[in-house]
């Protein structure tokens, strides 16, 4: 995980703490986006969805501020 990784290097900070946070959520859609075809439109919607309120959820509960 990119936050295992900074903090090993002693990198640890708000902007490095965005970029994962924002790079996991980059993540969580993209594996949404492999259903594909019209068949899977609802699980792809679905997923969308619940991708980006996790990343909402981690962003409000803990803000990179936070560190």
């Amino acid at each position: 995980m990119g936050c295992t990784n900074f903090e090993k290097k002693n990198q640890w900070n708000p902007v490095n703490k965005a970029k994962t946070d924002w790079n996991f959520r980059t993540d969580m859609l993209d594996e949404c986006a492999k259903y594909e075809g019209f068949s899977k439109l609802a699980k792809r919607a679905l997923c969308t969805v619940l991708a980006n309120k996790y990343a909402e959820a981690v962003f409000a509960f803990n803000p990179p501020t936070d560190l």
